[in-house]
């Protein structure tokens, strides 16, 4: 009679040890799914800006300023009766200018600071050799 409950206390620890382990089996299994699942997705960004952005980003750049200037020309076609094409042509010319007036600015003030960076690059690598950060040499008092 002990041998029978014995057997059923052994029967019934085996089959939860046996579901413990299917249990733990599919949490891995989940675990390399989803895994896998991201470096998928990863990939598959990484492939997108590499290959597919170079191709479509001009496109996207196209549309937007296509779509931004809509209603501009149609407001100038109606009002002031100007071809469309016209107005389009004569306003990407005016953002164009204005892109460029302002990465000239910019590109000129970027310079400027590259160049203070390049002059107190070697003190900053020291004190970072040191240990010693000269928070003065960094924001320029």
């Amino acid at each position: 009679m002990d041998n029978t409950i014995a057997n059923k206390v052994t029967h019934a620890v085996y089959h939860k040890q046996q579901r413990v382990i299917f249990i733990m089996g599919e949490i891995k299994r989940e675990k390399l799914v989803r895994g896998g699942i991201f470096i998928l997705a990863a990939a598959f960004v990484y492939l997108g800006f590499r290959f597919v952005l170079p191709v479509v980003l001009p496109f996207c750049i196209g549309w937007f300023l296509a779509v931004k200037m809509r209603r501009t020309t149609r407001w100038l076609k109606k009002h002031v009766r100007i071809p469309e094409a016209v107005s389009a042509g004569v306003l990407l010319t005016l953002e164009a200018a204005a892109a460029g007036i302002v990465l000239y600015s910019l590109g000129g003030k970027l310079i400027w600071q590259i160049r203070i960076l390049s002059e107190r690059l070697p003190d900053l690598l020291k004190g970072m050799e040191t240990g010693r950060w000269k928070f003065h040499i960094l924001i320029g008092i």
